[in-house]
């Protein structure tokens, strides 16, 4: 299983964000947020089922696997570079 993350918003830009929902997959609070860290950690667990909570591990560690890992990140970086089209003669 993997970890839930808990991502504090400061204008980052994650990656693959073009391709991931990440706040599906963290407990997203953004900065101007920070005094309530504790109650929206709280609330997140609160919100889950023990079933939902395993699911999302699961899904967190698939995340990893596919797309941060050294192996994902980098076969997968190609989703970052423009797409150029090769004119046949």
């Amino acid at each position: 299983m993997g970890r839930i993350p808990i991502f504090i918003n400061t204008d980052c830009t994650l990656p693959y964000d073009f391709l991931i929902d990440w706040k599906e997959y963290c407990v997203w609070i953004e900065e101007s947020e920070i005094d309530q860290a504790s109650s929206k950690l709280i609330d997140f667990h609160n919100s889950l089922s023990e079933k939902d909570f395993i699911n999302l591990q699961y899904k967190c560690r698939e995340i990893w696997l596919k797309w941060l890992s050294p192996e994902g990140f980098f076969s997968n970086f190609y989703h970052h570079l423009p797409q150029f089209k090769i004119k046949q003669g």
